[in-house]
């Protein structure tokens, strides 16, 4: 789960886009959310679980928890949390030398840490630190100026108008394409840019007001603040235009456009891309992979000497919003002076500080920071049990495909070799990415300094694996980030150590719900690599077309019948978009089926502890702004939906919970969905 505060992001994220995400023994011990199957009769007589089972099962916790303003209030964040406090206590142990770094690279964040949390020496700098990079931008004087130093300025995470990154090839696994992408937008939903949009506008001023600040602070005048914030909406605005909408983007083949890099080359007049690509990848290649051909199409009415001030003070903003919080109390929370001075006293504002500090640095280091989490809290047994949990359900997703009525023989062996040949990644990485190596923390430099080169040398990386192969076993997210995955690419699941704690794990719960949990999370994330968008790599995570004919056009048909289930269903003032959130609710239908009839072989399956397990993993709280922000831009259905839509589709459900027809639980056998 994202965090969804305002805030520009550097990158489209290709690499995340790819990955399908989710949405131990823990660093506390966590209690399960309910003992639920106790507690069931009792919530029943506010709300019936016939009617409404998520409503029921979390009805304690939905009364009890407040919601947050800023983000969704979810088992999720709960955990991220919890584990955000205990690493934070360890970190201040070290700092105190109450305890000795772990590594290295520990040793490297602590020392960053204590720069972020050093406001007196912050405070003292002001805006110095980022005036020099800021300077880079002015010293721009023409088009020619940016093609000559594009390559160098993407590696310095500049923002610029066209996105260079590296990506696997989807047809050739142990192969890497340079990519040109479009720039991320400022706004949360492409939507957002319409004229009529309220959100847009909430989301425009909230922005303009900080980017003025920002701007002051680093010595412009309020006029000259009000002409480049407005020349960086225009310019984002433009960019928006053409940029793809949540639904393309999560057809991934939508993003796999490979082209002849002479014609794209040609078809950018304001660019060199030759002299770029050899200054990020040491060579000029023949094939480029143009992830939105719309937005290279009209690329010309977006790099031109017309747009180019429009262009500088978008470029100019960004970087100096990315330095914000690297800089004085001020700047970094976007205030004035006289406000941030008026805070400086407050107990609460110190601790605010503190705990941005903490996570500013751990978001930088979020690679060895997980890896310490994995090796400190996560216990060996836990790890075993989760492992012996995954092949148990790979083993039955192996009997639901040869069991499978509509596939035939021929696309079954395929589909059964994928699932053999699937890597499992469970806990932690052992080793960092290669750039931690290069990585040395100067106190002498300011904070800020030593982001800008990390973050170089990350990028430096990034580019550097276009000449190497293959990439299977690659951890995509820290350890201590509270999620689940799987990438087509290199046919891989991943449980972090972090989700490995209640609700979606203890083991104090029973076999029934840990299955409910951690279970339907397991069989969720394998559910991937038969999505729509899975569905289209082979074995090797290479796309390939490995369906016959026939079996493909039933699979479209029963996606098609997901699609239409979910499509339109209103939510929060706002309407589910059926085609958008369609891996992930056929992920979920497949996820619970093949968990459950995983469960069943356990001597002491419970069905009812199941089904109230897994009602309680997806409940949340938050605000009506956030509820359609999310119908906009997730992929996930909303946590009431993906529960009792998906319960309504199991005959399991209605058998253990006696639903009957008049029940708002239940639908029509002929309407009941499955995959398998």
């Amino acid at each position: 789960m994202e965090g969804l505060l305002v805030k520009r992001k550097k990158f489209s994220g290709l690499m995340l886009l790819l990955l399908v995400t989710l949405g131990v023994s823990a660093c506390e011990k966590t209690s399960q959310p309910a003992d639920t199957t106790e507690k069931s009769s009792k919530k029943a007589e506010t709300v019936n679980l016939k009617d409404d089972f998520y409503g029921s099962v979390n009805q304690e916790w939905l009364a009890e928890t407040k919601i947050d303003e800023d983000k969704p209030v979810n088992a999720f964040t709960e955990i991220s949390e919890k584990i955000s406090d205990s690493l934070a206590k360890d970190f201040d142990k070290m700092l105190s030398g109450e305890l000795e770094p772990s590594t290295p690279d520990v040793q490297k964040f602590l020392t960053f840490y204590e720069m972020m949390l050093d406001t007196d020496r912050r405070n003292k700098e002001g805006a110095e630190p980022v005036l020099p990079y800021l300077e880079t931008v002015d010293k721009l004087s023409s088009l020619e100026d940016l093609s000559q130093s594009f390559g160098e300025l993407t590696i310095s995470n500049y923002s610029l108008p066209i996105n260079l990154t590296v990506m696997t090839d989807m047809k050739d696994s142990e192969k890497k394409l340079l990519v040109v992408d479009t720039p991320s937008i400022l706004l949360s939903d492409k939507s957002y840019y319409e004229e009529d949009s309220k959100e847009g506008k909430k989301e425009r001023d909230e922005n303009r007001e900080t980017f003025t600040n920002l701007l002051l602070a680093v010595g412009k005048t309020k006029k000259e603040a009000a002409t480049m914030v407005d020349n960086y909406f225009a310019f984002d605005s433009l960019i928006a235009r053409y940029s793809q909408t949540t639904e393309e983007k999560s057809d991934f083949i939508n993003l796999y456009n490979p082209s002849s890099f002479d014609e794209t080359k040609a078809a950018v007049k304001g660019i060199d891309l030759s002299k770029a690509a050899q200054d990020v990848i040491g060579v000029v290649p023949d094939t480029i992979n143009v992830v939105n051909p719309v937005y290279l199409e009209h690329i010309n009415e977006i790099i031109n000497e017309e747009n180019f001030a429009s262009m500088k003070d978008w470029m100019y903003i960004d970087m100096l919003s990315d330095a914000s919080e690297y800089l004085s109390e001020d700047i970094a929370n976007g205030s004035s002076k006289d406000d941030a001075d008026k805070k400086k006293s407050s107990e609460e504002s110190k601790a605010e500080t503190k705990k941005a500090a903490y996570d500013t640095a751990s978001e930088l280091f979020a690679d060895a920071i997980g890896q310490y989490y994995g090796q400190t809290y996560l216990g060996s047994d836990a790890k075993n049990d989760v492992i012996q949990m995954t092949e148990n359900i790979i083993d039955e997703y192996k009997v639901k495909i040869q069991n499978s009525a509509w596939m035939s023989d021929e696309t079954k062996k395929t589909a059964l070799k994928k699932l053999d040949k699937i890597t499992i990644l469970i806990g932690y990485p052992e080793a960092l990415p290669n750039y931690y190596n290069d990585i040395t923390i100067d106190t002498q430099k300011s904070i800020f300094d030593n982001w800008f080169a990390f973050k170089q040398k990350q990028t430096e990386e990034v580019f550097a694996k276009y000449s190497t192969a293959g990439g299977k076993g690659e951890w995509e997210i820290p350890a201590h980030q509270v999620n689940a995955f799987y990438y087509p690419q290199n046919n891989s699941i991943c449980f972090p150590a972090s989700i490995l704690q209640a609700p979606f794990y203890d083991a104090k719960r029973t076999v029934s719900q840990n299955y409910g949990g951690i279970g339907t999370v397991i069989a969720h994330e394998l559910s991937h690599a038969l999505d729509p968008n899975g569905a289209k790599f082979d074995e090797n995570g290479n796309l390939k077309d490995w369906w016959t004919e026939e079996d493909y056009a039933e699979f479209e048909k029963r996606t098609n019948a997901f699609v239409k289930q979910f499509d339109g269903l209103k939510f929060a003032g706002g309407k589910v978009n059926g085609k958008q959130t369609v891996g992930e609710n056929m992920a979920d239908s497949s996820g619970i089926s093949v968990s459950l009839e995983t469960l069943k072989k356990e001597e002491d399956a419970d069905l009812e502890e199941f089904f109230t397990a897994l009602g309680g993993i997806w409940r949340e709280k938050s605000t009506t702004e956030i509820k359609k922000q999310l119908l906009l831009i997730d992929n996930h259905a909303p946590s009431k939906l993906r529960t009792n839509i998906q319960l309504s589709n199991l005959d399991d459900f209605y058998e253990t919970f006696d639903i009957q027809e008049g029940d708002k639980m239940y639908l029509p056998p002929e309407e009941r969905l499955s995959v398998w």
